[in-house]
């Protein structure tokens, strides 16, 4: 279980490739997926953290195809990630969630 704070995870998509996420807070709380800006990662602030865990929340982002530890995904469009998002969220079990995002453009 993941708890306070954050630890870097990786896991194979069925493509092969690698996908590098973070899961924040509680494990058994509700979840929210945070798509980040540009440039960005998946490590989030700790104040946004911080906020999520008062409000009894998990947040779970995640590095884009080609960036840190994830492996890039030729011939990519923006709307790709869905399915990365979605192998990983029934990778860690969760059907329900809430999403937030931001764009640095």
């Amino acid at each position: 279980m993941v708890t306070s704070g954050s630890a870097r995870e990786s896991m194979k998509l069925r493509d092969g490739r690698s996908f590098e996420f973070v899961r924040a807070g509680q494990a058994d709380c509700p979840v929210v997926v945070v798509h980040h800006g540009t440039p960005g990662s998946s490590l989030t602030s700790p104040d946004l953290v911080a906020a999520a865990e008062e409000r009894g929340l998990q947040l779970v982002g995640y590095t884009r195809a080609g960036y840190g530890t994830s492996t890039r995904h030729e011939g990519r469009d923006v709307a790709a990630v869905a399915d990365d998002i979605a192998a990983l969220l029934d990778a860690i079990g969760v059907d329900r969630f809430a999403t937030i995002g931001w764009s640095g453009g």
